[in-house]
């Protein structure tokens, strides 16, 4: 199941616990979409949410195609849809912005500068170096691969004022 060694590895396994923990002792074969929205349900009635039970169903999804490429199943049962809505919500108006940067020290409050403008990751800025800016262009890239949907992307980091100055202090340091 596991292409590479990826952090996707402890999140998977943690999926399968659960999984384990309703089909361990079933035979493939008893395993149907009944079942299927069955372990949706009492998931869900357990507190989980929509988008771990839709990843942990993928999971036994994926082991069910690999079972039936080398012969074990016969068939793949018919999987629920489990619709996820996790778009990110709720920002901080300038004011209430600046009102929680004089809180921070400096450190914190350039990521939090940087983080406010871009709407980056945690991950895209913290794994940044100094060779994703372009100093002559007033530009930071991120390397196509390196962002959550795989695409580069540029951020002209000169039109912002207040951006240029973290990268002017952070080039300083």
């Amino acid at each position: 199941l596991f292409r590479s060694k990826r952090k996707s590895e402890a999140r998977a396994k943690r999926g399968f616990v659960h999984l384990a923990g309703e089909f361990k002792d079933a035979k493939a074969a008893r395993i149907t979409g009944v079942c299927l929205l069955a372990y949706a349900n009492a998931r869900r009635a357990a507190g989980s949410t929509p988008a771990s039970i839709r990843y942990e169903l993928s999971l036994l999804k994926r082991a069910f195609r690999l079972a039936l490429q080398v012969g074990s199943v016969g068939t793949v049962p018919a999987f629920p849809t489990i619709s996820v809505s996790n778009a990110r919500m709720g920002f901080f108006e300038d004011h209430q912005f600046r009102a929680v940067l004089v809180h921070l020290s400096e450190d914190l409050r350039l990521l939090a500068v940087f983080y406010y403008w871009t709407g980056w990751r945690k991950r895209e800025l913290l794994t940044l170096q100094w060779r994703h800016v372009s100093l002559d262009a007033g530009e930071i890239r991120l390397d196509v691969g390196t962002t959550k949907t795989g695409k580069g992307r540029v951020f002209p980091y000169r039109a912002v004022p207040e951006l240029a100055d973290v990268v002017k202090d952070q080039r300083a340091r």
